[in-house]
């Protein structure tokens, strides 16, 4: 029995997008130009440093939106990986990448060193956000490994090492910002009102894509929590 002819399909910018994606857009995955994230920019006659633990005070909307800043940013990382998760089934790789992973805690230490953020607290938080990264990505392969999609030419396969590469460079630009909203909140990201606070905004439901599904948010709080030092 022949194989059914697959349609073209298109990515939200307009561009053709690859045979492994098109069952996961079938099946409701996000389309990342509707993605709406709460707004929280934080005041710019606030200057940028750690929050006194003698100030600590949510009933100041300053603190609050410097977490949603946090938060933001790091939904929209991990909104991206879904299609990284795609790209690495098209090409028959793993979402776990050794060399890629030591560049990427390597570049952290760099900015970290660079922006005054205490080098252990950089790793811890990273390492878990890498380790999100690749449950998403996992997920992604899994839902496609089950659906017995037909094998991929030379030239897809070769168009989609491109696009990953483009694709890391956009995440990879992410990590000055997401170190930039972190450090107002360095010393009390400890704090159980920090934590509470975090959890709460996490739960509210404003959040669509990767943040909206319960495991990831739960994920999202250990890694603040780990970055505390809090757990292990």
């Amino acid at each position: 029995m022949a194989s059914p002819v697959s349609k073209p399909v298109y990515t939200h910018s307009g561009t053709p997008l690859l045979a492994s994606s098109q069952l996961i857009r079938s099946q409701g995955e996000p389309d990342l130009s509707k993605l709406h994230l709460p707004r929280g920019n934080a005041s710019p006659s606030r200057p940028l440093h750690a929050i006194s633990v003698n100030n600590l005070d949510l009933s100041d909307t300053h603190v609050r939106e410097q977490i949603t800043q946090l938060l933001n940013i790091t939904c929209e990382r991990l909104n991206l990986m879904p299609r990284m998760g795609e790209l690495k089934f098209t090409m028959g790789v793993e979402p776990f990448d050794e060399g890629q992973e030591k560049r990427v805690l390597d570049k952290a230490i760099q900015k970290a060193k660079r922006l005054g953020l205490p080098k252990d607290l950089v790793i811890r938080f990273i390492q878990t956000q890498m380790d999100i990264a690749k449950l998403i990505q996992s997920q992604i392969i899994e839902q496609l490994t089950t659906q017995g999609l037909p094998k991929l030419t030379d030239e897809e396969i070769q168009a989609a090492a491109k696009e990953q590469s483009t694709l890391r460079s956009t995440i990879g630009a992410k990590m000055e910002p997401l170190f930039l909203a972190l450090k107002p909140l360095i010393n009390e990201l400890s704090s159980p009102i920090i934590q509470r606070e975090i959890s709460r905004q996490l739960d509210n439901n404003r959040y669509t894509g990767e943040c909206a599904k319960p495991i990831i948010r739960e994920e999202i709080k250990k890694s603040f929590r780990k970055a505390a030092g809090q757990i292990h």
